[in-house]
């Protein structure tokens, strides 16, 4: 690992279900396919890889939403249709706990839907500094993002 300052933080927290050992593999995968030259290209191909993983996370978080959903069934009169069942099986689907709960499928598109423009943002910048790199003419970049 180059640096492996947003991988330190994409693991800060233990998230059930994730292996560091993996997003490091799929990370020097990635090196490896895309072969960057410096730390500026190192950033965007790091950026590249912890954008992928948290839009893997979301998809996981939103199977958890999804399980979690299906368990909440209620009785007419407020109770829970299976009981104790429901509880001891919603406690064990923990996959929620991977972004913040609220209005939770709406948040986990937000989430998604940021971290793949941030994925896109990366990967166009990586090959527009690659091109640079290789002595081609690279016009600037025609779309600005804004926050």
């Amino acid at each position: 690992m180059k640096h492996g300052l947003l991988a330190k933080a994409l693991f800060s927290r233990p998230i059930d279900g994730e292996d560091p050992a993996e997003f490091h593999f799929f990370l020097d995968e990635l090196r490896r396919d895309l072969e960057p030259v410096g730390i500026r290209e190192e950033m965007h191909v790091e950026g590249a890889a912890v954008c992928y993983w948290l839009i893997q996370r979301s998809l996981r978080c939103e199977g958890g939403e999804i399980k979690r959903s299906q368990l909440k069934r209620t009785a007419p009169g407020g109770d829970d249709f299976l009981g104790t069942l429901v509880s001891a099986e919603a406690t064990a689907i923990d996959d929620h706990l991977s972004i913040p709960t609220g209005s939770a499928l709406k948040r986990i598109l937000r989430y998604r839907t940021s971290a793949n423009k941030e994925l896109s943002h990366h990967l166009a910048e990586f090959e527009r500094l690659q091109r640079i790199r290789k002595g081609e003419h690279v016009p600037p970049p025609i779309n600005v993002q804004l926050s």
